[in-house]
């Protein structure tokens, strides 16, 4: 339902990029993955949606920004906070995704040592992830929906 319901009455397209670099490699998800099929369950126009691979995207930042630049959402990055991106990698200022500060990561639930319950519950709970990535991309839809796994980084 809740699918139908972002299919049926999202409007917009909002280009959607995925994690961020580790080394000097960005790894992303690939046509077939799991991410990259929540993200088109949500409508979002995920910006390597296309790229087949058995295991994944490994690109470098070239490739993913000349892709990426003007994305409007960003999800699952490896911080916690948008100064901690800025410190790790300034060049990530450069995406419009963070200058608009559209950038959530699936870390609402997390311990101490930084485990989240993103990838405990979510393999049995991909409607709440759906719902969460419906009220990213589409907040109108949702308006009295509180993220559950995500949360917009500050």
């Amino acid at each position: 339902s809740i699918k139908s319901i972002i299919q049926t009455n999202g409007s917009g397209n909002p280009k959607t990029l995925v994690n961020t670099m580790f080394g000097d490699v960005w790894y992303l998800p690939a046509k077939n993955d799991l991410q990259t099929k929540f993200i088109n369950d949500a409508k979002g126009n995920y910006v390597f949606k296309d790229k087949e691979t058995t295991n994944g995207l490994n690109l470098s930042f070239e490739e993913v920004y000349a892709n990426g630049k003007n994305a409007t959402h960003w999800i699952n990055p490896a911080y916690n906070t948008l100064a901690q991106m800025k410190a790790a990698y300034p060049n990530y200022a450069w995406f419009d995704a963070y200058k608009s500060g559209k950038i959530f990561n699936s870390n609402k639930l997390s311990n101490a040592n930084g485990a989240q319950d993103y990838f405990e519950q979510g393999v049995i709970r991909p409607d709440v992830i759906l719902n969460d990535l419906g009220k990213i991309f589409y907040p109108e839809l949702f308006p009295n929906y509180e993220l559950y796994f995500y949360q917009q980084l500050k």
